[in-house]
């Protein structure tokens, strides 16, 4: 015993102890009395020793005299026989989860008689992939009659492991957790119903797993089985059990209580006084007497009060006090870890049915509870149950947070899918609760990216709740609550709780824990479970001891999330009076993360870069050919569900198992970190397979549409279309400039020699290399190729990859040189050498598969290549057997861009506890390196001059790593990795990890690694290709072309554009669009779509320039637009009564009357084809009475559109009195449309009326009767009348001449043709391999070459119209003809170089089945 604690008990009992420290007047002393004190003292005296009393305390509830405690009385009945407890079981086959309904459809055979002591299991059939068993109990209980007299009746069920309780009905009621741990939860109520019955009937589904797996943090058992240790039908002594949660209550404050405070000697003293009164032969009687002893601290009546215990001990006015401590429920549920993802299905329903059952008991208890994901699990598979949780959302009891699809990972996925994580969740809570999140609910991420306050505000929510800081093992981070600012300046309010945990017990340790404002998130978690009732009995003695003492921090229950944060709010001056960090919130631990299980990250960036390409081709499908191709927005949204869900990220903290002062510690869980067992990968892998198979299959749907008649490259390869001839067209996917090698296979048909095309035959003389060179378009062809590359044996184990502008230098199995011919300067530096290392021992302190430390780094040992040859030898690319390879084209389109040096590692993996590494020296000295990151990048140290920085030997970073110094950097570049290390001048790469918990075989086999390197790279501009293109801001990204959230299927859609700045600085871009996109209006939205910012819109006077918008930028900052867009008129339409007008001109092509006849180059064609399409939908004529009002969009001769809004017709006295009010968006020009004025009553137009050029005459109100409008597609014209006659209005518009399509330069992808030209394209399908690139997609004309790629002369112009002429007398079958045209896109029409035409001798379309004439304009 200290000698405080001596001296503070030496001459008093605890009760005078407590008298004379709590009165708060000094008490005038009594004159002693011979009546009042006695004269003589021959006792020994009272001497309390305070240790050994505190030792006591665990005396009086279990243990070795359970017997004759507390704990022999908290039951007064228990049965179960068979007479009051009956029960069959079932278990289901296999990897099955059937659902309610269907075991129910089981027949009676089926069911087997069980009793207690039934095992239970295996837990998992290793031959069915580990898949955790499930088994099924019907139960039937029979209540005794004279219990009725009882407070209660439960059922006591532990099977040992994990199970939910059903109505007959299916209704799940509520969750068991079996075992004796912390979090057991084995007790049913039996309802009220029930009891007067005598009988109820409930099924019991249970799962062979436990709250944290089979095994736990080890690899499963497959044949671990669970007993069914308690079915018994059983009456608690209510007032036992309540005696109980105030014994531990009392305990816990003496326990936690520092020092030798008043407040804890009293609760010693009350506890030591509840033992001493306790007797167990008369437990009512001094239950009772001890119940009441309890109120010396927790205050007269208080249990009475109920939930009403908080509306008290603030006290009133400007004396009121402030809640310190807000409870809040929740129950963190990984959404797989230690369990594969249909396990999670099951623990969130009997997470959530348990919570909703406390909600009823304990009016106060709110709960909060995150994941999109998980709530649409319980939708689809427990409806009852999702009817109720609406019905307490509604309430205010069950509250959303988080708004995201799942606790994500923050650190790997991309800026897109960090956004669409949010997007997605908000939308669903938006759709199914009416509620959008406030609070962004991240508790046990590993770190969070700096770009994500920006997003998070970007999706309504502007506070951000964390805890996982906490866990850092070199720093202590400074904050609790403080303005977190991103890298482009948003800020949100960020909340760590002081508890560093979101699974508190609710215990007063939590409450001690917290300073000035905390919010303790309190209930079992990472496995479910959530709070139990003990937990808020706990909280509500804790709030009745607060009420009544000064020493404990004010617990505050019944209040929201939302309204923790409004406070704070409130109380800080919005933020103003809070610290503030910057940056990304880095965690200081679990950096293994970033490697471990690569072929999930792999399969993650794949998916990511997948569906970019999969949204931006089908919404150029969708827009410009809105009757042919219909956006799949449903299919796209399921693939981004798989996604985002395998991007999970989460784990535990310290699980309050009080054992003294010992708390145990679970392990974090993740998916894309790649720390869960085994069997949640398999689930992950298949998730990944699915999305790339129906992402392939929508690029290829889109493309067909976009390049109509077009063939699969890989189908024409492999052999699964009919061989044909043509060019290869290449795709570019992305916003950029592209110059790369392709492959192509050599087997196709080629229209000229291969050899003109393909600069290299591959070693296996299948495939090819050929350049492809987009710069500024979506698709061109192949280019030739310039510069050469070469591998050279240059003697004693020497090799050399070399072109133009590098030369790399391989020696004794290790790359010696790096050289800049361009800039003359040596990379490696003296002594130094580059390739894989590796680090010996990969042993962490706590957390295998998460945890790397810095002391892993101190036994490397250098690997060599072995077994260097030749493997190609150029000239396009050369390679080392090695896997590394050299190209002859650079990298991007920059003058001071340098090629790849590609490495491209094939492991045989079966190492453990080691860590593979690919790290290069460099001569460059910079104290910080550049990581790309989400929407941006981030900049880190280089050296350790602080325990800041010595802390980030392991980072996180997306597809690039640089080191640059003025003028001059190197990059290290990877498809799919994302651990890094830039130490001093030495970059590296992390590949492989051998860790060995909670999955046995990370890793293991064979791993293919492709990474590159290259030089100079910060130095590249970027500008996107069409039909969007960013001018003026070369750091400015597209990165997001998708439709419109909201769009439907009958409607005009919308675009959306999502850009970012990527350098860190402010730009100001100017955004062109295609011509071929009608844009009427354009905003600046947020992520959800909302809030929208009109953007002013300028239409260019150049005939094929489109539209345009200027956009300002702060570094970093995300921005999204949304373009409306107007679809061509489709048939069924108001305007269809209307009749076919007179004249109409064609534009560039002359004139056309009704039978068809129309003037081009000074000959006459004839046309029934052109008659019969403008007669059925283009020339229109209103009718001559009555009002109308509505859109007309028409389309012109070069396929844009035009659109006119006609305003109400009413009769004229007199054409001369006629008005026009011309209003416009851009300037008009020659576009081939013409408006019609004129009086229907006159035969002829009059010849004397000029011509009316809007462009100079804005306003025609009151001007004369105007004859012919020239308007430009994007124009619009509103006419009025202002007199009392009939106006007649004829809108013309011109038709393509189908059998020559004109062609020529710039422009967009995607405009169909209007001609049936017989002839068509294939592309290059991407591998039945995961290795998916936006680079190229490739597509080939079957037929005779349609055009001519790539620049020219007016000369090769010129004979490739020689070949038009040739073929354009023999085209009866439906073959095309070719028109002139320089690097022009696939598929676009064009006014420019429109060619000139040959007058023909034949039927001017082709043919359909039955003979006639197709009819191919719209």
């Amino acid at each position: 015993m200290g000698g405080d604690e001596q001296r503070s008990s030496s001459h008093l009992s605890p009760s005078h102890i407590v008298q004379s420290q709590t009165t708060s007047t000094p008490t005038p002393i009594p004159t002693p009395t011979s009546s009042s004190y006695p004269e003589t003292n021959f006792t020994s005296g009272a001497k309390w020793i305070k240790s050994l009393t505190k030792d006591r305390l665990g005396q009086f509830v279990g243990g070795h005299f359970n017997e004759v405690n507390l704990g022999a009385v908290l039951f007064f009945e228990r049965r179960d026989d068979e007479k009051h407890v009956q029960m069959k079981m079932w278990s289901a086959p296999g990897k099955a989860k059937p659902s309610f309904d269907d075991v129910m459809k089981l027949e009676d055979k089926d069911w087997k008689e069980a009793t207690k002591g039934v095992k239970i299991g295996p837990s998992c059939e290793s031959h069915l992939g580990y898949a955790l068993t499930n088994h099924w109990f019907k139960v039937h209980l029979n209540i005794p009659s004279g219990w009725n007299k009882y407070e209660r009746i439960q059922l006591e069920f532990d099977p040992g492991c994990e199970a939910m309780i059903f109505e007959t009905d299916g209704n799940p009621l509520q969750g068991i957790t079996g075992g004796y741990d912390g979090d057991r939860r084995v007790d049913f109520i039996i309802p009220k119903e029930a009891r007067r019955k005598g009988s109820i009937d409930v099924i019991i589904e249970v799962s062979a797993n436990g709250m944290f797996g089979i095994s736990g943090v080890g690899p499963p058992d497959p044949n671990r089985y669970f007993s069914l240790a308690s079915a018994d039908l059983v009456v608690p002594n209510q007032e036992g059990w309540r005696l109980l949660w105030d014994f531990n209550t009392l305990r816990e404050l003496v326990d936690d209580l520092g020092g030798d405070s008043i407040l804890q000697n009293k609760c010693l003293y009350v506890a030591n006084k509840i033992m001493n009164t306790f007797d167990v032969k008369e437990s009512d009687r001094t239950i009772k007497e001890c119940r009441e002893i309890a109120e010396e601290v927790f205050g007269k009546g208080w249990d009475a009060k109920g939930g009403r215990v908080y509306e008290e001990g603030l006290g009133e006015g400007k004396h009121k006090k402030r809640a310190q401590v807000w409870g809040i429920g929740n129950c963190h549920i990984d959404t797989a870890w230690l369990w594969p993802y249909s396990v999670t299905q099951q623990k969130a329903a009997r997470s959530w049915a348990t919570q909703l059952d406390l909600m009823d008991r304990y009016p106060e208890h709110r709960f909060a509870a995150s994941t999109a994901q998980q709530f649409k699990w319980v939708e689809q598979l427990y409806p009852k149950l999702f009817e109720r949780i609406q019905a307490k959302v509604k309430t205010g009891q069950f509250q959303l947070v988080g708004g995201s699809w799942v606790e994500n990972d923050s650190n790997m996925p991309s800026g897109e899918a960090l956004a669409r994580q949010m997007i997605f969740g908000q939308r669903y809570f938006r759709s199914r609760f009416g509620v959008t999140c406030k609070v962004a609910w991240l508790p046990d991420s590993f770190g969070y990216s700096a770009g994500f306050p920006q997003l998070m505000r970007g999706c309504g929510m502007a506070n951000f709740f964390t805890q996982k800081l906490s866990w850092n093992n070199v720093n202590t981070f400074p904050h609790s609550t403080f303005n977190w600012v991103g890298n482009d300046g948003t800020q949100v309010l960020c909340h760590m709780t002081p508890v560093g945990t979101y699974t508190a017990q609710a215990t007063t340790s939590d409450n001690l824990e917290s300073s000035d404002t905390g919010l303790l998130a309190f209930g079992n978690g990472d496995g479910g479970g959530g709070p139990l009732n003990k937990m808020l009995e706990n909280l509500r003695r804790i709030r009745a001891t607060a009420n009544e003492n000064r020493e404990l921090p004010i617990v505050h229950m019944g209040n929201s999330v939302d309204e923790f944060f409004e406070d704070i709010h409130q109380t800080t001056d919005e933020g103003k009076t809070l610290p503030t960090w910057h940056g990304e919130l880095y965690l200081e631990f679990h950096r293994a993360t970033y490697t471990s299980h690569g072929s999930i990250k792999k399969g993650n960036r794949h998916s990511e870069r997948l569906l970019r390409d999969v949204e931006y081709l089908a919404t150029m499908a969708s827009v410009y050919h809105p009757d042919d191709y219909q956006y799949p927005k449903e299919r796209i949204d399921i693939a981004w569900e798989k996604v985002l869900l395998n991007q999970f990220h989460d784990g535990t903290d310290f699980q309050g198992i009080s054992m003294s002062k010992l708390k145990l510690m679970a392990v974090p869980s993740t998916v894309l970190p790649g720390s869960a067992i085994g069997m949640v990968y398999e689930d992950a892998e298949v998730l990944y397979s699915e999305v790339t198979k129906v992402g392939k299959q929508i690029i290829d749907e889109a493309l067909d549409v976009l390049l109509k008649h077009s063939l699969s490259l890989e189908s024409v390869a492999l052999g699964t279309t009919e061989r044909v001839e043509g060019d290869i067209a290449v795709i570019n996917s992305t916003p950029f400039h592209r110059r790369e090698l392709v492959q192509v296979p050599l087997s196709i048909g080629w229209t000229d020699s291969p050899g003109k095309r393909v600069a290299q035959d591959m070693h296996n003389r299948k495939l090819g290399y050929a350049v492809a060179d987009v710069a500024g378009k979506m698709v061109c062809g192949l280019a030739p190729l310039h510069g050469r590359a070469s591998a050279r044996n240059i003697g004693k184990g020497e090799f050399q990859l070399k072109n133009e502008h590098v030369e790399m230098r391989i020696s004794g199995g290790r790359i010696v040189g790096l050289f800049d011919v361009k800039a003359g300067r040596e990379l490696i530096p003296q002594g130094q050498t580059g390739g894989m290392v590796m680090f010996e021992r990969d042993m962490p302190s706590y957390w295998d598969a998460w945890d790397a430390e810095i002391h892993h780094l101190e036994t490397s040992r250098p690997l060599e290549f072995t077994n260097v040859s030749i493997f190609e030898a150029g000239p396009a690319r050369a390679t080392l057997a090695a896997e590394i390879s050299l190209d002859a084209v650079t990298a991007t389109t920059a003058d001071s861009s340098r090629p790849f040096i590609r490495f491209a590692a094939k492991v045989d993996w079966h190492e453990r506890h080691k860590f593979l590494k690919f790290e290069i020296p460099v001569d460059i000295h910079a104290d910080t390196a550049y990581f790309e990151s989400a929407f941006g990048h981030v900049s880190r140290p280089t050296n350790k001059n602080t325990t800041q920085e010595a802390a980030k030997f392991e980072v996180c970073g997306h597809r690039f790593a640089d080191l640059s110094e003025f003028g001059y950097g190197v990059a290290l570049l990877t498809e799919s990795k994302y651990g890094y290390a830039v130490s001093g001048n030495v970059m590296r790469l992390s590949l492989l990890r051998g860790a060995t918990s909670p999955d046995a075989e990370q890793d293991q086999g064979v791993r293919f690694m492709p990474k590159s390197l290259q030089s100079d790279i910060a130095q590249s501009p970027l500008s996107t290709a069409s039909p969007f293109i960013v001018e003026n801001a070369s750091n400015v990204i597209l990165d997001t072309v998708k439709r419109g959230d909201d769009d439907s299927s009958d409607g005009d859609p919308t675009i959306i554009l999502r850009f970012y700045e990527a350098y860190g600085g402010h730009a100001r871009a100017n955004v062109m669009i295609s011509d071929k996109l009608h844009v009427s209006k354009a905003t600046i939205t947020n992520l959800l779509e909302e809030d929208a910012e009109s953007l002013d819109l300028l239409r260019s006077n150049i005939s094929d320039a489109g539209t345009s918008f200027a956009l300002c930028f702060r570094g970093f900052q995300v921005i999204t637009v949304q373009k409306y867009v107007d679809l061509i008129l489709k048939e069924q339409s108001e305007w269809a009564n209307w009749q076919p007008g007179t004249q109409i001109e064609l534009g560039d092509y002359g004139l056309v009357n009704d039978d068809g006849i129309f003037e081009a180059e000074g000959n006459l064609y004839k046309s029934p084809a052109v008659k019969r399409n403008l007669a059925k939908q283009q020339v229109l004529t209103p009718p001559q009475t009555g009002k109308r009002e509505g859109q007309l969009i028409i389309t012109s001769s070069n396929m844009r559109r035009v659109k006119f809004d006609l305003a109400p017709h009413v009769n004229i006295a007199s054409v001369a009195q006629a008005s026009i009010t011309g209003k416009w968006e851009v300037p008009p020009s020659q576009c081939g449309a013409l408006l019609v004025i004129h009086q229907p009553r006159t035969d002829s137009l009059p010849s004397d009326i000029p011509y009316a050029d809007l462009a100079k005459i804005p306003e025609l109100a009151g001007k004369s009767l105007v004859t012919k409008i020239t308007v430009c597609p994007a124009y619009v014209l509103y006419l009025s009348s202002t007199n009392g006659d009939t106006i007649s209005l004829a809108l013309s518009a011109t038709v393509p001449i189908p059998d020559a399509p004109a062609v020529g330069a710039g422009g967009s992808l995607g405009v169909d043709w209007s001609v049936s030209h017989g002839s068509g394209i294939f592309r290059e399908g991407t591998s039945a391999t995961d290795d998916y690139r936006p680079l190229f997609s490739l597509r080939k004309f079957k037929g005779p070459s349609l055009f001519t790629f790539g620049g020219g002369s007016d000369s090769d112009r010129g004979r490739s119209q020689d070949k038009v002429s040739s073929k354009m007398t023999s085209i009866s079958n439906g073959d095309c003809g070719i028109a002139r045209g320089r690097a022009m896109e696939v598929g676009r029409l064009h006014p420019d170089n429109l060619p000139v035409l040959e007058k023909v001798e034949r039927p001017w379309g082709p043919l359909d089945e039955k003979g006639n004439e197709k009819v191919i304009s719209k």
